[in-house]
């Protein structure tokens, strides 16, 4: 008896209870090929640069090296220190 696929659909929707998890989505990622885009979807939805965490080279070489992950990003904004949002409107894209 071979395994069947879970379909596209349900994988969506059980990854989309995890939004927000994001190590269990990374681990979800590696878990599973079926599980590679789903979770992706997820983690790369909302980016957020922290001036003491991340450095937008570090998201200028993801765009480089996989430009599709930012393909998911729904809102991208720069976090002030004390984790106030800039509201300027300088670093956030939203669609």
């Amino acid at each position: 008896m071979s395994l069947q696929p879970i379909p596209a659909e349900r994988i969506a929707q059980i990854l989309e209870n995890l939004h927000g998890e994001h190590a269990t989505l990374y681990a979800c990622r590696l878990a599973s090929f079926q599980f590679i885009h789903p979770s992706q979807r997820l983690l790369y939805s909302s980016i957020r640069l922290h001036p003491t965490e991340v450095k937008l080279q570090a998201i200028l070489e993801i765009a480089a090296s996989s430009p599709r992950l930012l393909e998911y990003t729904n809102s991208l904004s720069h976090v002030e220190d004390q984790g106030t949002t800039n509201k300027s409107g300088a670093f956030r894209m939203d669609r």
